[in-house]
């Protein structure tokens, strides 16, 4: 398939390196890879390095760095330096001036953001975003499922279905909030109406999981699966049924889920419909995914 990414100046061999920065946890740092792969296949006639921080809403390290032998990946420890004091005028102060920095940085495409990326120009130097909305090709996305091949556990899949229950930090943040599970009952009922009434439940709270989940349906049997979201991810594309909440890491089970022929119901939150459809860019995968 023609790559969607076609640079004009890619026949320039050019010096310098375009560092691709990534925040984020797993999911974040996989669509990062991504695009990253994206470019290399479209002949991107830079080296490129990927920059991964750990700062953000919460703390998060790479979880890639087996990758480095496949590209440069370079981590900068800056969790709590973004944050800024406005009582304090010089570190005010300060701040304006990074703002402004980065806004002419931007205007003169030295800085691209992801939304920007076929704006690339000879002189940028660097990509700053989470790449989520970014297109990624289905070579790219079975190179990914490649990379993420770990020997699966003779203890999963325990059922035909899987659910992601992204949890966690979502409990406490004031900014942000977790799925209700109500909202998954329509999603649920339908599986069970296949006959299925058990489900492995995927998430980074189980046992908080666990309880919202027992307090809208008690009929259904839930096995809580404890791995790594690393392990997470390939796990979730290996089953029949599939459901994600709104999470990096559900929408990454989805997409290598994808990768696979077999039949089976799909389900995502609608907020997450542009994500795909920008993703997938109508390569007719879409279609297969039941937004809810």
């Amino acid at each position: 398939m023609k790559n969607k990414y076609v640079f004009k100046f890619s026949r320039l061999r050019l010096p310098w390196t375009l560092k691709v920065h990534c925040w984020g946890g797993l999911g974040s740092q996989l669509f990062a890879l991504a695009l990253v792969e994206e470019l290399i296949r479209a002949s991107f006639p830079r080296r490129i390095e990927l920059v991964l921080h750990n700062s953000g809403v919460t703390r998060r390290e790479s979880e890639i760095d087996q990758l480095s032998s496949r590209i440069k990946i370079s981590k900068v420890h800056d969790f709590g330096q973004m944050k800024h004091d406005d009582s304090n005028q010089l570190e005010k102060r300060h701040f304006q001036l990074r703002f402004l920095l980065t806004f002419f940085l931007r205007k003169l495409k030295i800085v691209i953001f992801s939304e920007d990326i076929g704006h690339i120009r000879p002189w940028t130097l660097q990509l700053r975003s989470h790449y989520s909305h970014q297109y990624i090709s289905m070579e790219t996305i079975n190179l990914i499922r490649q990379v993420l091949k770990v020997p699966p556990s003779r203890e999963f899949p325990r059922a035909s279905s899987a659910l992601h229950y992204r949890l966690g930090d979502l409990l406490t943040l004031a900014e942000k909030t977790y799925m209700s599970p109500e909202r998954l009952i329509p999603v649920l009922n339908r599986i069970k109406e296949l006959g299925d009434s058990k489900i492995d439940i995927f998430s980074d709270s189980l046992d908080v999981a666990l309880g919202k989940l027992q307090n809208i349906d008690t009929s259904a049997i839930y096995n809580l699966c404890e791995i790594s979201s690393w392990d997470t991810v390939s796990t979730l594309s290996m089953y029949k049924n599939l459901v994600a909440t709104n999470s990096k890491i559900g929408i990454w089970g989805i997409l290598l889920r994808l990768t696979n022929e077999q039949e089976g119901l799909i389900f995502a939150p609608k907020e997450l419909k542009l994500s795909f459809e920008n993703i997938l860019n109508d390569n007719g995968q879409i279609d297969r995914i039941i937004f809810y």
